[in-house]
């Protein structure tokens, strides 16, 4: 496969995924993981793409998050490790905000073995998967967020004003150089605010591809936040 070529998949595997890892790019184009970076580099100087940390995404899609139904099978290594290791911090009896996230959704099993949780989200794909593992669970009311299962609005809000958690577990967009944490949107970035105020303790669960990034919706600083957990260490904050 010539360059011109593997570019023009390169940029059509990045449409269909809205964000794929150099490694992924790797295989599905049989090609070294140094050649696509250096075809990644040709993409961004052309404005086609946007270099990550360990991948990419298009031009422009900063600050726009995957549906929560493709996000949930990205990257699920690296999601189960972070849920692994954010899980010391459960005790029994807890009671639980955890956010609409995909890196959220993965500490299920983990609440599911606790005895006698209560969890608040505003997921309700998150909420069903609570409820099957037999977990006490309220799905926090809303509207659909861009015809998803996140709920958002003034409802959800409303409703989190009158909660109080013992601890809050979330991921975001993205985490920059200087500590500062991003949403992908307004309606999601203020849900996850009100959780974070009603919560005793909050966890931030971001994972590597999340690193030296930035949005336009800024949710809080890193030191606000009482715990971090990541697949990799965070050599900036």
């Amino acid at each position: 496969m010539n360059k011109q070529k593997r570019q023009e998949l390169i940029t059509e595997l990045i449409k269909k995924e809205a964000f794929i890892t150099v490694s992924e790019l790797s295989r599905l184009t049989f090609t070294s993981q140094s050649s696509i970076r250096r075809d990644l580099a040709e993409l961004q100087n052309k404005g086609i793409i946007t270099r990550t940390y360990g991948g990419a995404m298009l031009s422009g899609s900063e600050t726009i998050a995957a549906p929560f139904e493709r996000r949930i099978n990205k990257n699920k290594f690296e999601k189960s490790l972070i849920a692994k290791k954010a899980s010391s911090l459960l005790e029994d009896k807890q009671t639980i905000f955890l956010d609409a996230s995909s890196s959220s959704y993965y500490l299920i099993p983990h609440i599911a073995k606790l005895s006698s949780p209560t969890v608040f989200t505003n997921n309700m794909l998150s909420a069903i998967k609570l409820i099957e593992n037999g977990v006490k669970t309220y799905c926090l009311g809303g509207t659909s967020e861009n015809n998803t299962c996140v709920l958002t609005g003034s409802l959800t809000r409303n409703c989190i004003k009158s909660l109080h958690a013992d601890i809050m577990f979330f991921s975001s967009l993205a985490l920059s150089e200087n500590g500062i944490i991003y949403g992908s949107n307004e309606a999601e970035t203020r849900v996850r605010q009100l959780m974070m105020e009603n919560s005793d303790t909050t966890v931030f669960l971001c994972d590597s591809g999340k690193l030296k990034m930035h949005s336009h919706f800024v949710l809080c600083n890193a030191e606000e936040i009482d715990y971090i957990f990541c697949d990799k260490n965070i050599d900036f904050l």
